[in-house]
């Protein structure tokens, strides 16, 4: 047993907590190696339509926000959106929630498929294409969904970002008025 230090006369002083803090859960340890095991050809044998509806909430708001994302694209590139500032706000916030939603979710579905009693996820039962449980890694890559898509709109918006910061003019819109001429 550690020896306790003797108190300062400051209240504010900073003392380490004499119980250590327990160790990384199994859950948390087990995350990175499902993702690692994600066999992505799945999703060529998939709808994936119908499994980004089954997937619920969780893939149906990074798909949202990549739809959010190309809208504030499209409006910036015409100068529709007259700051850059804003449109480069958006996006990067647009991508950052959308990974976050997606890693949310595909959490939940990782913590979910742990419990063994637990019914299977709704997109692997009423999913229509291949069996992901046919063959390893298919099932992780079905439940990572979420992920993916938000990993995907990130991206996508990251490089609508690099797009308006390299070539967004100085001038900005123009406003209409007489011609010059003589």
């Amino acid at each position: 047993m550690p020896a306790l230090r003797p108190r300062t006369a400051s209240p504010w002083a900073f003392a380490p907590p004499l119980v250590s803090s327990p160790p990384m859960d199994d859950t948390i340890q087990g995350f990175l190696p499902f993702l690692r095991s994600m066999d992505l050809r799945i999703f060529q044998e998939r709808d994936i339509a119908l499994d980004i509806c089954l997937s619920g909430f969780w893939a149906l708001m990074p798909v949202l926000l990549a739809i959010v994302s190309a809208t504030v694209f499209l409006l910036a590139i015409f100068k529709i959106i007259p700051q850059r500032r804003h449109a480069i706000g958006i996006l990067l916030a647009a991508g950052v929630a959308a990974a976050g939603i997606g890693l949310g979710g595909t959490w939940l579905r990782y913590k979910a498929s742990l419990v063994p009693e637990a019914p299977p996820a709704r997109v692997l039962v009423e999913g229509k294409g291949a069996d992901p449980t046919a063959k390893p890694g298919r099932t992780e890559a079905v439940l990572a969904l979420p992920l993916l898509l938000g990993g995907l709109t990130l991206a996508a918006d990251f490089g609508g970002f690099l797009f308006l910061l390299m070539f967004w003019g100085e001038n900005g819109r123009r406003k209409k008025g007489k011609a010059p001429g003589p």
